[in-house]
């Protein structure tokens, strides 16, 4: 069952109840099957691969985009016009980081028709920073620069109004986990017309 926020913010049924866990832990594995095969020693990795994998499923039933954002909570849209290279292409080479060489370069080789993979990741990494920030682990620190990062890569994808939404929704939560964002970072977003 799903029920639309604003038309963008969609409420979505777990599939399943699960309890023997923390509480994000549980909230990602109630979006998948029991056998999903999304699990990591580390409750962190946990979220961010299940987030992949409720993604996935959700993709696969609305036939669109679809990024979970815990909390049985997704925002869905069209996918972006363009390609992942096209997305490669616009950011700026001060920008560059440690992750554009395999996320932006190496993964078109399955991913270059669909450029909303990078929302997936910077969902992804977002669960992953609040699991952390949840489970009060003092160690992972690494998580959020890789949210700042995808942050800026997600903001070259072409948007529309409602993409516009979904990463200002994002940019918010990462703020709020707190991501720190250089001033040179901070320009940038503005400059795209984002709030921060």
């Amino acid at each position: 069952m799903i029920t639309s926020i604003l038309g963008i913010l969609v409420l979505i049924s777990p599939i399943r109840e699960v309890t023997e866990y923390s509480n994000i832990v549980n909230d990602v594995q109630s979006q998948l099957k029991a056998d999903h095969g999304y699990d990591c020693l580390d409750p962190i990795s946990t979220v961010h691969e299940c987030t992949h994998g409720i993604n996935a499923r959700l993709r696969g039933i609305y036939r669109k985009p679809c990024f979970y954002v815990l909390g049985n909570q997704m925002f869905t849209f069209d996918e972006p016009k363009g390609t992942l290279n096209d997305v490669a292409k616009s950011v700026p080479i001060k920008f560059r980081k440690s992750l554009y060489q395999f996320y932006l370069i190496r993964a078109q080789k399955w991913w270059n028709n669909q450029p909303s993979y990078v929302f997936d990741e910077l969902s992804a990494y977002i669960n992953a920073l609040q699991a952390r920030s949840e489970l009060k682990r003092k160690d992972r620190k690494g998580i959020a620069p890789k949210v700042a990062e995808f942050i800026v890569y997600s903001i070259c994808v072409k948007s529309d109004p409602k993409i516009k939404k979904y990463l200002q929704y994002q940019i918010n939560r990462a703020i709020e986990l707190g991501v720190k964002l250089d001033p040179e970072v901070i320009k940038f977003i503005k400059g795209k017309g984002y709030k921060l």
